[in-house]
């Protein structure tokens, strides 16, 4: 897929590719002067103005793209944490309740419950890597 340019890249990039050369905007709207018998600004702020009428007396186009760039991307803990797929998977879900119903989904060490205003959390006795 192409690669978006914005407004300045564009007008820019034209200036380049239509002189055969790559100038400062400055030189570039000495140039533009010559060619099109324009007076230079005055100023450096008018210089982008100048080099965007240029771009647009010889045909360009500013307009908005038809097709919707791609949106961003919407990324979830499983994209940063791989190793923690196994959290989010059936198996887990299944095994979780089990140990929950198992113990009385009570904290093992003090003997909380959701009731008192916690959240359990299954552990493991065994690390998953042995």
């Amino acid at each position: 897929m192409a690669k978006l340019l914005t407004d300045k890249q564009k007008i820019r990039l034209f200036c380049k590719e239509y002189f055969g050369v790559s100038k400062s905007n400055m030189s570039m709207a000495c140039l533009i002067s010559k060619e099109m018998n324009w007076e230079m600004p005055e100023h450096r702020p008018d210089i982008r103005r100048f080099m965007l009428k240029f771009y647009m007396a010889k045909g360009g186009d500013l307009s908005k793209p038809k097709t919707k760039p791609p949106r961003n991307k919407k990324y979830t803990s499983a994209d940063f944490y791989p190793s923690n797929n196994f959290y989010t998977s059936k198996e887990w879900r299944s095994l979780r309740y089990k140990v929950l119903r198992k113990y009385g989904a009570a904290c093992q060490l003090c003997g909380a419950t959701p009731k008192s205003g916690i959240i359990l959390h299954v552990d493991h006795v065994k690390p998953r890597s042995s």
